[in-house]
Formats: C-alpha cells, structure tokens, sequence
C-alpha cells in the first residue's frame, strides 16, 4: 500500500495509539480530469416544486433552504408557526405542493399540539401533505401520531437524499433513475361525490375477482385485466382514478407497465399506482417508489387494508356505505374435511369464509375458481422439471399460491409458495421433492372436489 501510495506522489503512516483503534492514514496528490473540469450540468429533481417552509429556527431553516435550492426546489419561508392560518390566503396564492416543518419551536422545544395544528391546517385548508423533521426522541411519537397519507416523518441529520425521497412520497413523484420530472404532477383532490373508475391488472382471475368482490358495495367501477399489454392499451384510452398493479405477469412486469402508464399522463393528471405483491411489502418501499408506484398492497389482500388504502388515495371521507353484515355460516364440521398426512385439511371452510369476509357465496366462488383453473390448465410438472423450465414452473407455482391465498387450502398454498420462493431466488436444490409435495396437493384438491358439493358446503343450497 505504501508503494503505491509514494508512486501517487504522498505518504503512508500508521499510529499505534490507542492500542484498541490504530490509525492508517496516507496522503495522495491526484490531477483533475478534463471532463470534470467543466461545468456540470446542475440535475434538479424538484425543478418547478413548490415547497412551505415551515421553521422557528433561523439556522435549521438556512440548512432547510439551502438544501431544497440545491434540488431545484422554490420554497417559501414561513418563520412563525401559528401565523400559518392567519396568512392562508397568501400560502393559497402561492399554491404550494408540499409543505416542510420543523418539529422544534423557536425556543428549541417540542410543542406537539402545535405541530398537529398546523399539519392539519396544511391537509384541510391547503389540500397538501407535510414532511416533518423531527429529533430521534420526537419521531417515534409522531409516527403513531400521524397518518402517513397526512404527514411523513424524517430525522436528522438531513441529506439530499434523504430529502429528496420523503419530499417526492408526500407528493407522489416518481423519481425514476433519481432524477423526478421536471414538472411534479400532482394528484388530483378525489372526493366521494362521484364514482371513482379504478383498474386492477393481475394474471390470477381469483386476485381480481377478489378486490372487485370486495369493492361492489362501494361509489366505484372496477375494471379488470390479466395482462400489462391490456393494461397499457386501457390507460391510452381512459383515465383512471386509481390502479392496482401486479409486479409479476408473463407479458411484463409491473414496474415496466407502471413506466410506460407514467409516459401516457398528460398535464398535471398523476394516477396513483399501488404495486399487488405477495414480498414483504414494507422491505420493498423504496423499490416501488423509485419504479414510479407511490404505495403498495400485500398478498392476500385484506378487505379493511383495501378501504383503508382506497380511502387514503381517494379522500379520506372515502368509505363503503354502511351494509348489515349477514350472520357468519358455522364452519363446516372438521370430519367433513378429507386429513392430509401432514394433518393439515384440505379445505378450512371457515377459512374461505374468512378470507371473504363471511361472504359465502364469494367463498365458494373463489374456491371453485381455484378447482376449474387446475383442471382446465393442467401442468405436468415432472415434465417442466425434467426439462429443467424454471420460468415456466415458476410462473406456475406463483400463480396457483396467488389463487391458494384465497381459498383457505392451507397445505396446496404453503406447497406452491415454498416452490415459488426456491425457484424466484434460483435455489434447485431438493426441487424434486417440492414439485412432488405440489403435486400430491393439488391431486389432494382436485379428489376432494369429487366428494363435495360447494353449495351445500358453504350452505347456499
């Protein structure tokens, strides 16, 4: 290392003290390159943004400031926190697409209910959502405090990034390639007074059918699509107020679809996308951000995740009108249920009713859609196998967990997604069993689809 380092025209040197934490430390004289001699080309990402800036702090609103004019930002200062509401007219003709607050008042304190005051002005008055920049022991407080559609919380020390990134998801920006357009669109204030139009593509029929079961009783019209390809065509033709969009389909996936949607808006118009993935929805926020989506849904879906998420994206007085719930069938009784050697039923009836919500005949539907998918589109799947098809088989088994999530099959979901997981993180070994286990499943299913009559299980006979 010293060689090469007296080569590059220093020197080396290393300090023994303290014994624990030794210090090496070199030197280097190094020559500028041509190219970075010349001006760079400043990126903006938030070029043309409007921000509040909100700070009783002389310093931290310098530091505020000078980081939002180095992404391109225009901000105004706001240095008095209770002057927020008095001035509202001004802040409306500003017409400000975000809002930035300092937790901390002018006497370097926390004052809670002041902060809540004024983010809820900013939500109810302004129709904007705020980043907060709070202290480490303030934030936890203020993450259980607030609604993230509301408000998002950040700690310092302040980075561009960092910035950057909470600053485009209170806004919904996409920053594709960490650049965000040049002209941040902004989603339009949705109410509950008309009907929402909202798209769901998705390559399992159970998928779809399930969220459009779910939203029948609400002010909205659901249409459905199977592929990326259909989904394009859709968007070019129609706007929507909302879409929920598979990562993974054969045709392209999610992200891609999402891009080519974002080159379709026009104006200031932005359709809120949330990614339908069965990962861990939390590990990959940042991925669906920066891919252009701006939330994300678990697999399965749950009903009240749903609402809640529609509600967020559509107007928080968003809600489903109030139905009697029907009384719950009683589950069928356990000897009904053909034993699995693993001791797992088949089919948990009280499970299907579950996952739709006490809905018998949706239950049944989505069972019986699960029963006719695999009969119709049988797999051999030794074959796939022997011809070492990974994609093909993959693709298979994603699909039938997606489906086996919604129809309260226990053994037939945990077989297709420990085969999903190998076969998505290139894992083979011990694969031959796997696909035999899925394939005892499925026959398992398709025996115990003989034996009873959907109906008279889920008591609509």
């Amino acid at each position: 290392a010293r060689n090469l380092v007296e080569k590059m025209g220093g020197t080396l040197g290393i300090e023994l003290e303290p014994a624990h934490q030794p210090c090496i430390w070199f030197t280097a004289r190094l020559s500028i390159s041509q190219t970075y001699q010349q001006q760079p080309t400043p990126i903006a990402p938030l070029k043309g943004c409007s921000i509040l800036v909100i700070d009783e702090q002389p310093a931290s609103r310098l530091e505020l400031t000078t980081l939002l004019t180095s992404l391109g930002a225009n901000y105004f200062e706001l240095n008095i926190m209770a002057e927020l509401e008095t001035q509202i007219t001004h802040w409306q003709t500003f017409k400000p697409q975000v809002a930035i607050i300092d937790a901390l008042n002018k006497d370097n304190k926390f004052d809670k209910s002041a902060l809540l005051k004024a983010i809820n002005c900013c939500n109810s008055i302004l129709g904007i959502s705020c980043v907060v920049v709070a202290n480490n022991s303030a934030t936890g407080s203020l993450q259980k405090a607030l609604d993230p559609a509301n408000a998002g919380v950040i700690s310092r020390p302040l980075l561009p990034g960092k910035l950057l990134q909470a600053l485009a998801h209170q806004i919904s920006m996409a920053p594709v390639l960490n650049v965000v357009n040049s002209v941040p669109k902004i989603i339009p204030n949705l109410t509950s007074e008309h009907s929402h139009r909202i798209l769901v593509v998705d390559d399992t029929p159970s998928n779809t059918k399930l969220v459009a079961e779910f939203l029948k009783q609400c002010p909205v019209e659901v249409i459905t699509c199977d592929s990326g390809t259909h989904a394009i065509a859709l968007c070019s033709g129609q706007r929507f107020d909302l879409i929920f969009m598979d990562i993974h389909m054969p045709d392209a996936d999610g992200f891609a679809v999402t891009a080519k949607i974002r080159e379709l808006e026009i104006g200031e118009t932005r359709t809120p996308i949330v990614a339908l993935t069965a990962q861990s929805g939390l590990e990959n926020k940042t991925k669906y951000i920066v891919g252009g989506m701006d939330d994300y849904l678990s697999k399965p879906v749950n009903y009240e995740d749903l609402i809640q998420l529609i509600a967020k994206w559509l107007g928080k007085k968003f809600l489903p009108p109030a139905t009697d719930n029907p009384s719950s069938p009683k589950p069928a009784n356990p000897t009904t249920h053909l034993a699995a050697p693993s001791n797992q039923p088949v089919v948990i009836v009280h499970e299907c009713l579950k996952l739709a919500k006490d809905n018998p005949a949706l239950a049944r539907d989505m069972l019986q859609m699960l029963i006719d998918d695999l009969k119709q589109n049988a797999v051999d799947l030794f074959q796939l196998l022997a011809n070492h098809n990974w994609p093909e088989l993959q693709h298979f088994a994603h699909k039938l967990y997606g489906g086996a999530c919604y129809s309260g099959v226990p053994a037939l979901k945990e077989a297709a997604q420990l085969l999903d997981r190998d076969l998505q993180s290139g894992q083979l070994d011990n694969l031959e069993h796997k696909i035999a286990q899925l394939h005892l499943e499925i026959q398992r299913l398709l025996d115990w689809s003989e034996n009873y009559d959907l109906d008279a299980l889920f008591e609509l006979a």
